[in-house]
């Protein structure tokens, strides 16, 4: 279950074509930290899915990029995932497009694709071939849920929608109402169908009225959305900054046009663009300027047709919904997990903002989406952890009221087993707890009550063990605690080097083998 960030490196994992090695993908095999050397982690390996986001990557630039898109025919709403295909997916061949839009569907493998082109033997379906689950021989591949969120009309939360290689819909029934005063949930639609208006329906079959067909550049955008919230702000700087949008568009120039290229977009136009805003500021043509930004910055928040196959009743006109990034309702990934009851074992990495901590109450703090999983608000520097029974201490904290998925008594359990592991505040090993813990019955995400269920807790933490075994890069590692309070990253921190990315990815790695056995365990 990934979310997010998260999605950016799994759904290209997943679907990884047979150009790449997973070896490739994953920027090699495991080195010990006594083995890293400066120069080596200098660099990635080419294919690397991290190499993807070490330049051309920060937000000004992709704000730059967007507005260029926009002025060459891409729909705003789809401004963020034709972006994020361009860096993730493309490299691997993932990112089919016409005119910078997708043009293929993806599915699980040749048989699925096969029972697919059947159905639709009368359209592009019935020819076109898919991005499919683990092309190469020898790959293996768990089953797989990219978590976005969705918008209803009635509530302020979001609701979960799993994108599966297999479906993409709302399994639950949280008893809300879309924007189109429909009930949302209780199950999806063959992924490909997905975004559509429903035209006649036959038992589980239903003909769909689509532009195109859902793709992996949607499930990519859509799970990771809440950095086109950050775009959305600098639209509004640049709009109101007409030098500092000049400014970006001239640093940048080169490198947007070569993103336009590689969508087989109009180069000169996309050049005009750029060229008649520098031009207009340095004139102080704030007309022209303005004209630029002629599109509501709002609209690049990504929507779609969303349409329940329970409670639709077929030739229904939809209007689309407004998507949202999945960690912004649930960014542990653990809540959608346990709407599958054959689920026993769960391995939670947590790889947070959020150093783990004590207070000087001896309040032991996580992340923040750690504690509502529990019924707990996150922490408050005033007032601990709060239930939600209670009134709510943040506006923020309303957005995670329907996460509890396990008893409250047993958060405590938890904190006291990560300060525990971690050497009790010395950072001397990775706090990881294995923990037993019973659902509680929630229909938000369709989980069942009174299952028993093993989560392991990986909460990744600079530890002295794996910094010990650090030696000719410990400079570099203690400037980047200094700077970049490592490991724990902003996600604003959208563009890293080589070097952190390399040491972030070596911290997680080792944390793993140098426990193998308790992971190990997960799986007896």
């Amino acid at each position: 279950s990934t979310v997010s960030g998260g999605s950016w490196v799994g759904v290209p994992f997943m679907f990884l074509t047979p150009g790449t090695s997973d070896n490739a993908f994953l920027g090699g095999p495991y080195t010990p930290p006594a083995s890293l050397t400066t120069s080596g982690i200098s660099t990635l390996p080419e294919g690397c899915i991290a190499a993807n986001i070490t330049a051309d990557f920060t937000i000004e630039f992709l704000a730059g990029l967007a507005v260029v898109l926009h002025h060459s025919g891409i729909p705003d709403n789809m401004l963020w995932q034709v972006m994020m295909g361009i860096h993730l997916l493309r490299p691997y061949g993932l990112f089919q497009q016409t005119n910078g839009l997708p043009t293929n569907y993806f599915t699980y493998d040749s048989k699925a694709m096969l029972a697919i082109q059947s159905d639709n033997h009368g359209n592009t379906l019935g020819t076109e071939t898919p991005n499919m689950v683990a092309q190469v021989t020898g790959q293996s591949r768990p089953y797989y849920l990219c978590m976005t969120a969705m918008s209803v009309a009635d509530n302020p939360a979001l609701v979960p929608v799993q994108c599966t290689p297999f479906f993409t819909g709302i399994v639950s029934s949280p008893g809300v109402k879309d924007v189109n005063g429909r009930e949302v949930g209780g199950g999806g639609v063959t992924s490909f169908a997905f975004n559509s208006e429903p035209a006649t329906l036959s038992g589980t079959e239903v003909s769909v009225r689509q532009p195109r067909q859902w793709s992996l550049v949607d499930i990519v955008g859509a799970s990771g959305a809440a950095f086109a919230d950050l775009l959305i702000e600098h639209f509004k700087d640049f709009a109101a900054h007409p030098p500092r949008f000049a400014a970006a568009l001239s640093l940048h120039r080169d490198s947007i046009l070569r993103h336009v290229a590689l969508l087989g977009l109009d180069t000169d136009q996309a050049a005009t663009t750029i060229d008649t805003a520098v031009s207009a500021v340095a004139r102080g043509d704030i007309a022209t300027h303005q004209a630029i930004f002629n599109f509501h910055p709002q609209a690049i928040v990504p929507s779609y047709q969303y349409w329940s196959p329970v409670y639709s009743t077929g030739n229904e006109s939809v209007n689309p919904s407004l998507f949202a990034d999945g960690g912004s309702l649930d960014n542990t990934g653990l809540a959608s997990v346990l709407s599958y009851s054959d689920i026993e074992n769960l391995i939670a990495f947590i790889n947070s903002e959020t150093p783990l901590t004590r207070d000087s109450n001896s309040v032991i703090v996580v992340d923040q989406m750690i504690p509502p999983l529990f019924g707990y608000q996150p922490y408050d520097e005033t007032k601990g952890y709060v239930l939600y029974t209670e009134p709510v201490v943040k506006k923020d904290n309303a957005n995670y009221a329907n996460n509890q998925v396990f008893s409250s008594d047993q958060f405590e359990d938890l904190l006291t087993g990560l300060w525990a592991a971690s050497g009790s505040g010395k950072y001397l090993d990775s706090p990881i707890f294995k923990q037993t813990l019973t659902t509680l019955a929630k229909p938000w995400f369709g989980v069942k009550g009174n299952a028993t269920v093993t989560v392991l807790w990986v909460y990744l933490e600079n530890t002295m063990s794996w910094s010990n075994e650090l030696k000719e890069v410990s400079s570099i590692e203690k400037e980047l605690i200094t700077r970049m309070k490592f490991p724990h990253y902003s996600t604003a921190d959208t563009e890293l080097t080589p070097n952190e990315i390399q040491l972030l990815a070596n911290l997680a790695a080792w944390t793993v083998m140098n426990n193998a056995a308790i992971f190990q365990s997960m799986y007896a």
